[in-house]
C-alpha cells in the first residue's frame, strides 16, 4: 500500500490533504486541549498531542470571530491548512496538532504565520529544519 506522502508511481512526495488529515470531531479538539502540550506564540497558540508512529499527523483549528470577519478568518484558516500540508512530511513524529489563532493572526501576512507557526514547532522538536519556511 502507498504511503499518503508518496505518488502511486514516482518517489515524489505527495502533498495532499485528505479528510483523514484532519480532526473534526469536537471530542478529538477536547482530547488534545486536555492532554496535549500548549506553545504560546504570537497570534497563535498550538496544541500537540503525540499519535502512534504508524499514523499520520492530523490538523484541527480554531479560529474565532474575535480573529475579524470571514475574509479575514478564511485566510488565516487557508494560510495555516497550506502551511501544514507541505510541511507535515517534514514532522518529526505523528502529532494531533490544533492551532488555535488569535485577533493578531489577521493582520499577519502569510509569510509571517508561517515563520510564526514554523518556530513554534521547531522549538519542541515536531519540525524539522528548513530553510525556505
Amino acid at each position: 500500500m502507498v504511503s499518503g506522502r508518496e505518488a502511486p508511481e514516482s518517489g515524489r512526495l505527495r502533498y495532499a490533504f485528505p479528510p483523514s488529515a484532519r480532526i473534526r470531531r469536537r471530542a478529538e479538539f477536547d482530547l488534545v486541549f486536555k492532554q496535549g502540550e500548549r506553545i504560546s506564540g504570537q497570534g497563535f497558540a498550538c496544541y500537540l498531542l503525540p499519535r502512534a508512529q504508524d499514523t499520520e499527523s492530523r490538523l484541527g483549528l480554531a479560529v474565532s470571530r474575535k480573529v475579524g470577519g470571514a475574509v479575514s478568518r478564511n485566510r488565516v484558516k487557508r494560510c495555516i491548512r497550506e502551511f501544514f500540508r507541505l510541511h507535515r512530511s517534514g514532522f518529526t513524529r505523528p502529532v494531533d496538532l490544533v492551532v488555535v489563532a488569535y485577533k493578531g493572526a489577521a493582520d499577519m501576512t502569510g509569510r509571517e504565520m508561517w515563520r510564526e507557526i514554523s518556530r513554534m514547532l521547531n522549538r519542541k522538536g515536531i519540525l524539522r529544519d528548513r530553510e525556505d519556511t
